[in-house]
């Protein structure tokens, strides 16, 4: 009896001793886990030998996930502040959730204290009200900010998932400002010489008149020539101005479009009296709101453009009709064509093509003119076209432009 007495304790000793041993490989095993994971797991019975290997590695893997991911983050970061322009990132309920180095330095912004602010707290603009609210509506615009002194700034909003949003804004004080000193010069030019061009332009009529030794005739045509070439060109640049200083309250009236064609097709054959002529096509009868002075000036400068520069070897021809979105009007010829590398420079001020296959005296302002009344009127001018087979210039005007539309057309 007392033997199996002292059997059964010993037995209950022995069990307590295994239990006591197994918690203590447990607890080390969890010390390693929480305490420890980066060292080398320690000598631990089966199967808990396994489960530490298999943590390690794992852990292992995770570490130099952590370190790749780390670098990429780094390498980001210095993209991101090697940037030109300034980048910051908005959460979805408007508030600073990261910039860049340049970001910093134009909205004078500090990642310790300004995180987690409302952005319209550090943008103020001068004409937008709500910078939040604008940008929610508007992915690219120009704006003049506000800070210690006055900015024009681009911004360019990029959406990100989880609603967030990347604003990138780029300083384009020094272009504005270098643009508004050459439209005032250009301004300023032409008012200074439309006086003396047109004295002189006058006493070479009155001279024109006079019955002149023939060995004048030929000095005074090629003066008259140029005076004349003069004389347009003061005339454009002084459109091309007020075109500039206008906006969106441009001062509009109901212009018949086919009659309106017409007109301006018939004054101005007689000054090309050697071109091919001009064939008004298929015109949709509808009347546009527009400024009429500006949409002549608009197609009159379209068809002169062809008349002088296209060397067409068919009439030039003019149509117009409408989409579900544009009013479409065209100038069609099949002269040489512009090559691709000019077709994006075309409306550019004073720019024209050498071909060096013909001699042209235009101004270099026509299709710039096209191109400004054409936004102001909210549309825009397209241009296809390919060498030695011809252009179409298209002005494309809003359809809300079209207040009256029959679809018969007239001819």
């Amino acid at each position: 009896m007392n033997f199996l007495i002292f059997g059964g304790w010993g037995l209950a000793a022995i069990l307590l001793v295994v239990i006591m041993y197994r918690l203590r490989v447990e607890q080390n095993l969890l010390d390693w886990l929480r305490d420890r994971p980066q060292e080398l797991p320690p000598d631990l019975p089966a199967p808990l030998d396994e489960i530490s290997r298999l943590s390690y590695r794992r852990f292992e893997r995770t570490k130099k996930h952590k370190k790749r991911l780390n670098n990429y983050i780094s390498l980001f970061r210095e993209l991101i502040d090697a940037m030109p322009d300034a980048a910051f990132v908005i959460d979805k309920q408007g508030r600073l959730a990261d910039f860049n180095h340049h970001a910093q330095l134009l909205f004078h912004l500090n990642h310790r204290t300004d995180i987690n602010r409302p952005i319209d707290h550090f943008i103020r603009t001068e004409s937008i009200g709500s910078f939040w609210q604008h940008i929610q509506q508007n992915h690219l615009f120009m704006t003049r900010l506000i800070v210690d002194d006055s900015h024009w700034l681009e911004f360019n909003i990029i959406l990100l998932s989880q609603g967030k949003i990347l604003v990138i804004a780029r300083d384009m004080t020094r272009i504005v400002d270098l643009d508004l000193k050459r439209k005032a010069f250009i301004d300023n030019a032409s008012h200074e010489l439309k006086t003396p061009i047109t004295v002189i332009r006058g006493f070479l009529e009155l001279l024109s008149a006079q019955n002149l030794p023939e060995y004048m005739q030929v000095p005074m045509r090629e003066m008259v020539k140029q005076i004349e070439r003069m004389h347009g060109l003061v005339q454009d640049m002084l459109k091309l101005a007020s075109l500039e200083e206008v906006e969106s309250a441009v001062k509009t009236e109901e212009v018949l479009l086919l009659p309106f064609i017409e007109e301006i097709v018939a004054s101005l054959l007689p000054q090309y009296p050697e071109s091919t002529g001009i064939k008004i096509g298929y015109v949709e009868h509808i009347t546009l709101q527009v400024n009429a002075e500006i949409l002549q000036s608009m197609i009159s400068n379209l068809l002169v453009n062809a008349l002088v520069y296209a060397h067409s070897k068919n009439p030039i021809e003019i149509n117009a009709a409408c989409t579900e979105e544009w009013c479409l009007i065209a100038v069609n010829d099949d002269g040489i064509g512009i090559a691709p590398e000019h077709i994006s420079r075309v409306t550019e001020r004073f720019y024209r093509v050498d071909s060096g296959r013909l001699r042209v005296t235009g101004t270099g302002l026509g299709l710039s003119i096209v191109k400004h009344g054409a936004e102001i009127h909210g549309g825009r001018l397209v241009i296809k076209s390919k060498v030695d087979l011809g252009s179409l210039f298209t002005i494309e005007l809003p359809i809300s432009r079209v207040i009256k539309r029959e679809m018969e057309p007239q001819n």
